[in-house]
């Protein structure tokens, strides 16, 4: 007996038999258009078609960077279904990073926004044999692509009069449906394969009860771009759920989102703290309504619990940190326990979270042997499970897997319930003395003071201690601190020898392409003498531990 395939053909047939009538609402700034799944499925058969015209079809892979659209949906559903692969492209990665990409996935064509095209000045399309454009082409554009130097078409004219239908293809359930770079900050980007099986089950996995519980009823706003990690599986997830979709396009900004969320009124939303920390922003001294959220997801690096309680206080929001990563959607959420109090829940909510259903976890030793689950036992954390990539695209990266376990490079604790601590970064760190500093604390701390903005911290040579924390803290407009200050403010929090004896001030902690805090950009300033360093008192007289 064949079994039946796990596959994106079926999710699209099921979502547009089932939930035909269900809404996709598209913002471009100004106003919100709706259509239905209908429409987008009838957009993906156009599109399908289009691409067919142009000599594509199964085992090809088609780069796609587009901002959250209607358009970038019908991608999304089109090209798995039709046998191909979509490759999500992020604009944000340097012409260097993004030239590799496009050569190491040999994407055969690339469908770009009009906006987009400046990003790829001075890339080299490589294996690339034709352009798709979608949006309008203004002089600007029209020099980037002559720069390209490849044939382009603009996406009305590819999809314009195709049919409506399409006989989707079901193929193999290990066939690659989409393909994820990595932002490459610890080397080249890497490429995370997911089959079609990866994402129906990552898709399950979230519309569970005990994970995001989404369902026909709910309203989904993904805010992290459908480029990096497919937006965390939420455009999937939400068509097999029949939920409606609010798409952002590419204005993701806080007044934008405000304005989204009283309007539109989604329930659940996923985004990184650096946009969070934008809409507390915007929103300050302001009544706003944003009750219509259940869950608001912050995923990416670890959400200041600040955040969490602003949003909780102020609009009765619940920020819940979850984590997940470019090879593997989805691993934990910081739910809390059934019978916590506001305040609980809070603390709870700003934890990494406790793993769901599908994926394992794990602490393990520098020689790879399995630590207890006490969550005491720190070491570097391994996953595996029903949508955890087993390798890179082309082989790369194979010294990140062991024995079936992806090692995800994060220092943490698993306790015997699934709850996950992470500590820090393997490379992030701070080995001082003989001790392990975790960066991530450090920077949880110095968020909760008031006129603290933004906080990264990394590692600076000590001529006693080898390592000491140097924290770079960006004010809030109008704001005063003194290193002084913020030691005395981070001694009623911290272990006496995390107290960092440097603190360096500047305009804004740099971000990697998908928001994150660069602190690759932070220790080559270091490097460079671009940070100006003051001492809130001499490293020489940190105190060891006891």
């Amino acid at each position: 007996m064949t079994p039946y395939q796990l596959s994106i053909a079926a999710l699209l047939r099921h979502g547009a038999a089932i939930h035909a009538d269900s809404v996709v609402r598209c913002y471009d700034g100004e106003r919100v258009e709706r259509c239905t799944y209908a429409d987008v499925v009838a957009d993906a058969a156009r599109l399908a078609a289009g691409l067919e015209s142009l000599g594509l079809g199964p085992g090809d892979r088609i780069g796609v960077g587009l901002w959250n659209t209607r358009e970038h949906l019908a991608a999304f559903l089109a090209i798995p279904a039709m046998g191909a692969t979509i490759h999500t492209v992020n604009p944000r990665l340097s012409a260097e990073q993004l030239t590799f990409v496009l050569a190491d996935a040999e994407d055969r064509l690339l469908v770009l926004d009009a906006t987009m095209l400046p990003a790829f000045a001075g890339v080299d399309l490589g294996p690339v044999e034709h352009v798709v454009v979608v949006g309008g082409v203004d002089d600007a554009a029209h020099a980037a692509l002559a720069a390209l130097d490849r044939p382009w078409t603009p996406h009305g004219a590819l999809v314009d009069g195709r049919p409506e239908t399409y006989e989707w293809r079901d193929g193999d359930e290990l066939d690659v449906a989409t393909l994820c770079y990595t932002t490459g900050t610890t080397g080249e980007p890497k490429g995370a394969a997911y089959t079609q099986r990866h994402v129906v089950l990552h898709s399950l996995g979230e519309c569970s009860a005990n994970t995001l519980a989404i369902s026909r009823d709910d309203v989904v706003m993904p805010i992290s771009p459908m480029f990096h990690v497919n937006a965390w599986g939420l455009p999937y997830t939400a068509w097999l759920a029949g939920a409606d979709l609010v798409l952002t396009g590419r204005h993701v900004q806080g007044e934008h989102l405000i304005r989204l969320i009283e309007q539109e009124r989604p329930t659940v939303a996923a985004g990184v703290p650096t946009i969070l920390a934008d809409v507390l922003r915007c929103g300050e001294g302001r009544a706003l309504d944003l009750s219509s959220l259940r869950l608001l997801m912050s995923g990416g690096s670890p959400v200041p619990r600040a955040v969490v309680e602003q949003f909780d206080r102020r609009w009765g929001v619940p920020v819940t940190q979850a984590l997940g990563m470019t090879e593997n959607g989805l691993l934990a959420l910081a739910r809390p326990p059934a019978g916590a109090d506001r305040e609980e829940a809070i603390g709870w909510r700003s934890r990494t979270g406790r793993v769901i259903a599908g994926v394992e976890v794990r602490a393990v030793a520098e020689d790879g042997t399995p630590l207890p689950a006490d969550g005491e036992s720190a070491g570097e954390l391994e996953v595996r499970g029903w949508w955890v990539v087993g390798s890179y695209w082309n082989g790369r990266g194979a010294d990140r897997f062991r024995d079936g376990w992806l090692r995800t490079g994060d220092v943490g604790t698993v306790d015997r319930s699934g709850w996950i601590e992470i500590s820090d970064r393997l490379k992030d760190v701070i080995k001082s003395g003989g001790e392990w500093i975790s960066s991530v604390a450090v920077e949880a701390a110095a968020m909760e003071h008031p006129a603290v903005a933004e906080a990264a911290v990394i590692a600076v040579p000590d001529e006693r201690w080898f390592e000491r924390p140097l924290v770079c803290v960006a004010l809030r407009d109008g704001a005063r601190l003194s290193p002084g200050e913020l030691r005395a403010f981070l001694a009623e929090r911290l272990q006496s020898w995390w107290l960092p004896e440097r603190v360096a001030f500047v305009a804004a902690v740099p971000k990697t392409s998908v928001g994150k805090f660069d602190k690759k950009a932070l220790r080559r300033q270091l490097q460079d003498g671009e940070l100006e360093i003051e001492l809130t008192r001499s490293a020489s007289d940190a105190p060891a531990r006891p």
